[in-house]
């Protein structure tokens, strides 16, 4: 009988040993928790890497369809777009100087998708939670602190936009500018290191940092951006005839506001007068000298993407060998 009653007698656990329990399992998920956001942010880099690989694919596409041309940056269309149906994508030469355009933005990602080689979702990079909208959005399209640049049109451009591209090679608008200097467009046999000079990016995550017009709600999307600093004045006033020189940024010294000011409160009135901060800095990895950077995804003209500090692709020369989409001569000045 008493051999019974002490087979089936049960024990509970002491006060003590349940908080050890507690204290072990708290000591573990303490350790796992940062490795597991850890493997979240690297999947979510690799999944804006597979999208910018997407469009390395319609940019070859479209390059294949237009004789080696590289798309534009942006361009102003020949009519207005009421952000409903399919784009008409026309434009004519004669409207492509730098006036204010009345009908809004044709942007390169419109080239891409209307070439059928592209879905819009590949423009959106799933790290980003500040995923900017057009600078002439739809009322529906409307998010945070963005207000349209002229309400009332609709630009001819993705609703959701985490890609931007260099300017020293996607060329913007001013094909037809009556000065000395005008922008051209770019064949992809006409880049010197293809493997080794960037064709896009990753906008900064954070609101407001798509504009490079300080003290803007305007979103500002449609504009390329670029890592380096123009050291001969207006490009369009410089004679066609003289070196345009552009020196790459200096380490440390290149214009990098601190990550944690530029996501402190909207960062589109903190950029600077640089638009070096509009670049991504939101993927893991990275270090935490000047800017406190993490790393982006960089497309380069060859399709492939890597991912690295804005500051390692400043230091590595790999915005392009010339100021390619201006015409004259535009051999790059480098130095470190």
């Amino acid at each position: 009988m008493l051999a019974n009653r002490l087979a089936t007698q049960r024990y509970a656990f002491t006060l003590i040993e349940l908080l050890v329990v507690i204290s072990i399992i708290a000591l573990l998920i303490g350790i796992l928790l940062p490795a597991l956001g850890s493997a979240r942010g690297e999947a979510r880099a690799i999944a804006c890497s597979s999208n910018m690989k997407q469009i390395g694919v319609g940019v070859y596409s479209y390059q294949a369809e237009n004789k080696d041309f590289l798309p534009p940056s942006y361009v102003y269309p020949e009519t207005a777009w009421n952000g409903n149906g399919s784009s008409p994508n026309r434009w004519l030469l004669a409207d492509q100087q730098g006036t204010s355009p009345g009908d809004g933005y044709l942007h390169w990602s419109f080239f891409l998708i209307t070439s059928e080689s592209l879905e819009i979702d590949a423009f959106v990079c799933p790290q980003m939670t500040n995923i900017v909208p057009p600078t002439n959005m739809r009322p529906e399209d409307e998010v945070g602190p963005y207000t349209a640049e002229n309400p009332g049109v609709v630009d001819q451009q993705v609703a959701r936009l985490s890609y931007t591209g260099n300017e020293l090679i996607l060329g913007r608008n001013k094909f037809n500018e009556p000065s000395a200097r005008q922008n051209v467009f770019v064949r992809g046999s006409n880049l010197v290191a293809p493997s080794d000079e960037i064709m896009a990016t990753e906008f900064l995550d954070a609101e407001g940092t798509a504009a490079n017009a300080v003290g803007s709600n305007t979103s500002k999307s449609h504009r390329p951006l670029s890592a380096t600093n123009l050291a001969s004045g207006n490009i369009y006033t410089t004679p066609a005839g003289t070196q345009l020189g552009n020196v790459i940024k200096t380490f440390p010294d290149f214009g990098l506001q601190d990550y944690d000011v530029l996501l402190d409160g909207g960062g589109y009135g903190k950029l600077g007068s640089d638009p070096v901060n509009a670049i991504g800095r939101h993927h893991p990895g990275g270090s935490g000298d000047v800017g406190g950077e993490g790393t982006t995804n960089f497309m380069f003209s060859d399709g492939h993407v890597e991912r690295q500090t804005v500051r390692e692709s400043i230091e590595n020369e790999q915005w392009g060998q010339r100021y390619y989409t201006v015409n004259g001569d535009n051999n790059i000045i480098q130095f470190d």
